[in-house]
């Protein structure tokens, strides 16, 4: 097996274990809210004004997940914002498998994928500080588009990659 083949494995892998942990996260939000979770500009627009507070909780939760190989006890929010990225990881990681010409940059910065823990933590943490809110804007135009409604992008939009800090 050659490394690109060993690569597209890992990754259709990768993107079946995302799929499943996505199915879970939907399970605890019916546990938690005796419904599915549906998404709407509403979660939206929470997640983006909510993704700076809750990020040290979620990249807690990330490195318990990767080191003990299940989730710790998560709450409605924690399991909305695992939603989110687990969704813009399977996004990222079936346009490479496409060969798509804007995941070429993605595919190079891509970890070790043999390495479990550090492949997770880059999918659901490193990739979303890079992208995530603009991800997340996105996404809210696009239920606008669908509406009809007209989506100004902000004046200080400048498309770069979001601070960690």
């Amino acid at each position: 097996m050659t490394t690109e083949e060993k690569q597209t494995l890992l990754l259709q892998q990768l993107d079946d274990y995302l799929t499943e942990q996505g199915d879970y996260l939907d399970q605890c939000i019916v546990k938690l809210t005796g419904r599915p979770h549906v998404p709407d500009e509403q979660n939206v627009a929470f997640l983006e004004v909510d993704d700076r507070l809750a990020r040290p909780m979620i990249e807690d939760a990330v490195s318990a997940f990767t080191r003990d190989r299940s989730w710790p006890t998560l709450d409605y929010r924690e399991c909305l914002h695992l939603i989110y990225r687990a969704h813009i990881a399977r996004k990222v990681i079936q346009a490479v498998l496409r060969g798509d010409p804007q995941a070429t940059a993605m595919k190079a910065a891509l970890p070790d994928l043999q390495n479990r823990e550090d492949t997770l933590r880059w999918f659901l943490v490193d990739l979303w500080n890079l992208g995530g809110k603009a991800f997340l804007r996105a996404m809210g135009d696009d239920w606008l588009k669908t509406r009809g409604q007209v989506v100004d992008k902000p004046p200080d939009d400048s498309g770069q990659a979001e601070s960690t800090e």
